[in-house]
């Protein structure tokens, strides 16, 4: 966060000098979710350095930067990518078991509502992602907690096919 600039990533500055409170409760979800989207389309260009700084080859990466349409020009002919997509349900239910959210959330006004915002909008940014995936014809799955891991794992390889060696 320290090479953002108000000019440069308006979005990413914003966000990051905001309080909890600020970043769930006083803005409603459907500015929650786009100034989020916009946070990570500029913070896409950082993640995608990195990755082109590090790997020479097939990558596994994983980030709410890791937009679809941002993704997409970067795949080369034949390759594949994937979206694991948390069901709100499964989101939320795991979420909330999470130790450091209850001191985030301990941080707003109302702390109820401020976990409902965030994992509404988190459910709209999911919804969105996987809009996007299917218009590009790329991997979704949608994750809900019906199966076990292996099950997903299963999923993911099947879908990623046979390794090339």
């Amino acid at each position: 966060m320290k090479n953002i600039t108000a000019r440069n990533q308006p979005a990413m500055h914003k966000i990051s000098r905001m309080s909890y409170n600020e970043a769930f409760c006083s803005r409603s979800v459907e500015k929650q979710l786009e100034e989020y989207i916009a946070f990570f389309k500029e913070d896409f260009a950082f993640v995608l350095k990195k990755l082109e700084e590090r790997f020479n080859g097939p990558v596994v990466a994983e980030g709410n930067q890791l937009l679809p349409s941002l993704v997409f020009p970067h795949l080369q002919p034949g390759h594949k990518a994937i979206w694991m997509i948390p069901a709100e349900r499964f989101q939320r239910h795991h979420y909330s078991k999470r130790s450091w959210i209850k001191d985030i959330l301990d941080c707003t006004d109302d702390p109820a509502a401020a976990f409902d915002n965030w994992m509404t909008r988190d459910a709209r940014f999911a919804e969105y992602v996987e809009q996007e995936a299917k218009a590009l014809n790329l991997g979704v799955l949608k994750v809900d907690g019906s199966q076990d891991l292996q099950a997903t794992i299963d999923e993911i390889e099947e879908y990623f096919g046979p390794a090339q060696g």
